[in-house]
């Protein structure tokens, strides 16, 4: 039975931190504002995705947005400040993307 209470216990506070980690990413990415060509981008091992827009440095999350290796140099990037909708422009091609 205590060995029951605590696996439920230690779920429950995984479950809990998970919650207040993704709050928080949002709330950290919420105010985040851009809209230009990529002038740079970079990609972690995880797919995370670091471009440079207007010589401002951005860290996407995957968490938040799965980009799936998409953005290429020159391709556009828009992110309304207080919104989590980044839409994509292809340069090649025009095609817009909208990530949420």
């Amino acid at each position: 039975m205590k060995k029951i209470l605590l696996v439920g216990g230690l779920a429950l506070l995984f479950f809990i931190i998970a919650i207040y980690s993704y709050n928080n990413l949002v709330r950290k990415n919420f105010p985040l504002a851009f809209n230009g060509k990529v002038q740079n981008v970079v990609y972690s091992v995880k797919g995370e995705p670091t471009v440079s827009i207007n010589n401002k440095t951005f860290i996407l999350p995957v968490n938040l947005w799965n980009f799936n290796h998409k953005i290429e140099k020159g391709d556009s990037l828009i992110k309304f400040k207080d919104s989590m909708v980044v839409k994509l422009i292809k340069s090649r091609s025009g095609q817009a993307i909208l990530f949420k």
